[in-house]
């Protein structure tokens, strides 16, 4: 079934729309292989540019991404493999920029595997406005999977590019615009999901972005054992708003790629592979939790 993005409204073959939480050039690094494999592919790219700043007082950017991967082979005639990565890049003269997140994962065998990629990218400006603020963006969202064998195999890709713009208030800090492309498509179930959405200072270009048929978004959800689904959408938009009272204004653009491919034909597989990834999990949380604890004297 082929299936378009319309205005602000989501492409899905579900009943409910689940948000994909956190989010110019090409899409994920890492090719599907000639031969049989469950794998996923999820790729983000966004670009700020050409900002208007007649009485903008701005702060350079402050970036960060993060990319994690977790594979576990049960037995020994599977392998699995998953990579991540991500980048974000910003200038102040003039204001610009870049990032991308990427995940791949792939799966061969029959014995029970299990592969996840994570990758982030995350930037954040602060803007004094006494005027017209206003900049260019773009925004490419590229996932693909396929599941081998759907009895025993499957594979998740998901993607999300937000930009988001608080305003400063007596109050706190309050959110003003928006615009967000997710997307997610899963080889076992019927939850695959694909738009996007945005605020009134956001204008798309071309206009027909929001129109069935456009070319600014293509996707495909399959379900035939091997085949594979993908979704993607390259988007381009213009952000633009008046701000008669001097203003202090910080924007936060955000980006998530996670995919992840498993093959569970066993019940003892199943739990052995089930207590290795809570064993990660554990640990992951552990490593968070240490982090997040203040210095102790």
């Amino acid at each position: 079934m082929d299936c378009m993005t319309q205005l602000r409204m989501t492409c899905s073959r579900s009943r409910f729309y689940r948000p994909v939480m956190v989010g110019l050039l090409a899409a994920v690094g890492i090719a599907s292989p000639a031969t049989a494999a469950t794998f996923a592919d999820s790729g983000t790219r966004s670009e700020l540019l050409n900002f208007t700043l007649n009485g903008v007082a701005i702060q350079p950017f402050f970036t960060d991404t993060d990319s994690n991967t977790d594979t576990t082979v049960v037995g020994g005639i599977s392998s699995v493999v998953a990579v991540g990565d991500a980048n974000a890049i910003s200038q102040e003269h003039p204001a610009f920029l870049s990032a991308f997140a990427d995940s791949s994962a792939q799966g061969v065998g029959s014995v029970a595997y299990f592969g996840n990629s994570t990758s982030t990218a995350e930037a954040l400006g602060s803007f004094h406005v006494s005027g017209l603020f206003a900049f260019d963006f773009s925004a490419l969202l590229d996932l693909e999977s396929q599941a081998d064998e759907l009895s025993r195999e499957s594979a998740f890709a998901a993607g999300d590019i937000r930009l988001s713009l608080f305003a400063d208030t007596d109050q706190g800090s309050e959110l003003i615009d928006y615009f967000s492309l997710s997307g997610l498509i899963a080889s076992i179930s019927d939850e695959d999901v694909f738009g996007t959405d945005y605020s009134d200072s956001v204008v798309l270009s071309p206009f027909d972005c929001d129109q069935t048929g456009s070319s600014c978004v293509e996707s495909s959800f399959g379900g035939a054992p091997g085949s594979r689904e993908f979704a993607r959408a390259s988007i381009n938009g213009r952000y633009q708003r008046a701000f008669t009272t001097p203003t202090t204004l910080r924007l936060v653009k955000s980006q998530l790629s996670v995919v992840e491919v498993e093959a569970v034909p066993e019940a003892d597989s199943l739990f052995a592979l089930g207590i290795l990834g809570l064993g990660a999990w554990i640990m992951r949380r552990s490593s968070v939790s240490a982090l997040a604890k203040p210095d102790q004297p």
